[in-house]
């Protein structure tokens, strides 16, 4: 097996029960925004966000795997209370509770449907959580039941925050503050001192706390909350969060690309523009020097220097993406925003730029084959490549409509549709020429079923055909007066369109009826890719990923952990795809979007013990005799290889004393792959 696959595999398989569909390829560690950090000790740290998102780091945040809840609702706060028990909560009355360091994550009944914006815990069993509407809800047997307190308000409530196991506080929208010392029996309004909402509360110790807010709203108190007095932040911007590091050192961050910093108890603030870091809406320190910062896009803004300095621990582009195409299993290009083209040449592991020498906004890509290929864009935009993309060479289209889809047929002959317009050349794009339409549109998708017969589909419902290389185009009837914007044909009679409002139409005799399918969304869809006759893909906005594998007639919804909108499919095997989309989006499936299961008969065929272990764990197949055929690997959890080994006894002693501390992972290959997780001493 290949070292790319095999960690692919590993990857789907660390995060739980359900592993994870899709991996993320751009940005890395992941792009979706993140809400919430924690710390439990210097090396265990947990970030949450949208999509379900869930960061963990082992080693003091040098490196983050992702996983995930099982579900892809917004998580807004996390909270651990020890190093196996920890909580979520998010959108919609999310609450989802571990007790074995978020490898697996138990749904809880709020008894609300409220957003829930801000957990604490005091103990193992008594925690708290505010969110929408006034929310104050109470455990004291580890979340098995959620009580509703009173809190006098329908103000939104942003954060909570206790100081012992009786007294603590709320704030929220409007300025409300709320103090409770009797562990929430009562919680009394404090004397309002704005009416700007507040977004985070953070004591350091009884006595001394501090709020941030809208508009660069930071309040202090020095008497256990019973009064606060504005401080001036230095900024009118949003302050989303504050933490401090002693009595005198804070820091606080918001929507903006500062880092704001005291040394004297809040009294002045400097801020430290970051340049590449996004607008910030957590942030967490591990001791006086190394804090980490999270928020819009993914980001993780790292120092270990007290704040002098930051950095992004995440990385690649954040530009929109429209298209992706891989020619061959391991070369592939994205192009977007920017006039951005990428480049992979090894299954997406490693993207690099290209020159496209415009500032168009480019929308779609066709390889002939590996070296020669196309993209279109705005403004009449067309980039020609015969070096695999060494070298773009812009060429004259004769129009300055933005051009929306490309697809060649050979070497020579091919098309472009775009905003009005549909294109045509015989000799390899040296000359474009307009055809006659008839009909007036946005033509968003092109393709061909060979030399002769084309599809278009654009605006308004619109599909047309040609069955003589693009002379005459005919307008077809889809039924539907809805954006169509992404066409694509199994064959010379059975093709798919896809577009607004979950719309999925298919044809078995080459366009002459289109019958409407059931997607069961109603999310915008904007591309389509069929592998074979009865297997396909549709993804779109909200990060929407369908799956069929009945030619259409059933769509199964599947994990893509993101909520951005997603704008190209393609797929190179029946296992192996791509998506891309907003914010850097791209994604990679090695198993055809299909979840692989950590609970399989095989894992559970296979013992690893002791775990943890400092020097020697033992692999123990369960039901084999004592001969056995096998192949294993270690490897790091970023996916770096550390040794392999053949398997040939039952029962087999492995050697871990040199490892440093950490979590790893085994790969072990007979007639089937299993992953196993384990944690070094």
């Amino acid at each position: 097996m290949k070292p790319l696959y095999s960690f692919l595999i590993i990857l789907s398989l660390i995060n739980g029960a359900n592993a994870q569909e899709w991996q993320w390829l751009n940005p890395l560690p992941q792009g979706n925004h993140l809400n919430s950090i924690q710390f439990i000790d210097e090396n265990i740290g947990y970030a949450i966000g949208s999509g379900g998102t869930i960061l963990k780091t082992t080693n003091g945040g040098e490196s983050w795997t992702f996983r995930t809840t099982g579900s892809s609702d917004y998580l807004y706060s996390v909270f651990f209370i020890s190093a196996q028990i920890g909580y979520v909560a998010g959108f919609n009355g999310l609450i989802k509770k571990t007790t074995d360091g978020g490898v697996t994550w138990i749904s809880q009944n709020a008894g609300s449907s409220n957003s829930l914006h801000s957990v604490f815990l005091t103990d193992q069993n008594t925690g708290y959580i505010v969110g929408d509407s006034g929310t104050i809800i109470k455990t004291i047997d580890g979340g098995v039941n959620w009580i509703n307190q009173s809190s006098g308000t329908l103000n939104l409530l942003s954060s909570i925050f206790f100081i012992n196991a009786n007294t603590g506080f709320v704030v929220g929208d409007n300025g409300i503050m709320l103090k409770t010392v009797n562990g929430g029996t009562d919680w009394t309004p404090i004397a309002p001192v704005t009416t700007n909402g507040l977004t985070s509360v953070y004591f350091i110790n009884q006595s001394t706390g501090y709020a941030t807010g809208y508009v660069g709203t930071l309040l202090k108190t020095s008497n256990g909350g019973d009064t606060w007095i504005i401080q001036n932040s230095g900024t009118q911007t949003k302050l989303t969060s504050i933490c401090f590091t002693d009595t005198n050192t804070g820091y606080a961050v918001g929507n903006s690309y500062q880092i704001f910093k005291t040394t004297d108890s809040g009294t002045t603030w400097t801020n430290n523009y970051c340049e590449d870091i996004k607008p910030l809406l957590d942030i967490s320190f591990i001791d006086t020097n190394k804090g980490y910062a999270v928020g819009l896009y993914g980001t993780i803004a790292r120092t270990i220097d007290g704040g002098i300095t930051w950095t992004n621990q995440s990385t690649g582009t954040l530009n929109n993406l429209s298209c992706i195409c891989f020619p061959d299993q391991q070369t592939g290009y994205a192009v977007g925003e920017g006039a951005l083209i990428l480049k992979t040449m090894n299954g997406g592991i490693d993207w690099t730029s290209q020159s496209a020498g415009t500032t168009a906004f480019l929308n779609s890509i066709f390889f002939i084959d590996k070296y020669q290929g196309y993209i279109v864009g705005t403004g009449g935009t067309i980039l020609k490549t015969i070096d695999g993309g060494i070298n773009w060479i812009i060429q004259s289209s004769g129009t300055y409509n933005a051009l929306c889809s490309v697809f060649f047929t050979n070497f020579d002959t091919g098309y472009i549709a775009g905003n009005n317009v549909v294109l045509k050349t015989v000799n390899g794009g040296n000359d474009w020429v307009a055809q006659p339409l008839g009909v007036t549109a946005i033509f968003l998708s092109i393709c061909f079923t060979n030399s002769s017969t084309g599809y278009i589909a654009g605006s308004s419902g619109s599909i047309l055909k040609t069955v003589n290389g693009g002379e005459n185009w005919t307008a077809l009837s889809s039924g539907t007066t809805k954006y169509l914007s992404s066409i694509s044909f199994t064959d010379l009679n059975t093709g798919y369109v896809v577009g607004q409002s979950g719309t999925i139409l298919k044809t078995s005799n080459g366009g002459v009826e289109w019958t409407p399918l059931s997607s069961g969304c109603s999310r915008f869809l904007n591309s389509v890719d069929f592998i074979d006759q009865n297997t396909g893909f549709a993804i779109g906005d909200g990060g929407t990923i369908l799956k069929t594998n009945d030619g259409g007639i059933t769509w199964e919804s599947q994990a893509s952990g993101t909520v951005v909108d997603l704008w190209s499919v393609n797929f190179t095997d029946i296992n192996s795809g791509f998506t891309v989309g907003d914010n850097g989006t791209i994604l990679k499936t090695t198993t055809g979007g299909n979840a692989i299961s950590e609970t399989s008969s095989n894992s559970k065929a296979i013992l690893l013990y002791p775990n943890p272990s400092k020097d020697k764990i033992t692999l123990e197949f369960l039901y084999l005799k004592n001969s056995v055929s096998a192949h294993l690997e270690i490897y790091t959890i970023n996916g770096l290889k550390l040794f392999q080994q053949p398997i040939i006894q039952r029962k087999t002693d492995i050697d871990i004393s040199g490892l440093l501390k950490g979590v790893y992972i085994i790969v072990v290959s007979n007639e089937t792959i299993t992953a196993l997780k384990f944690v070094k001493e």
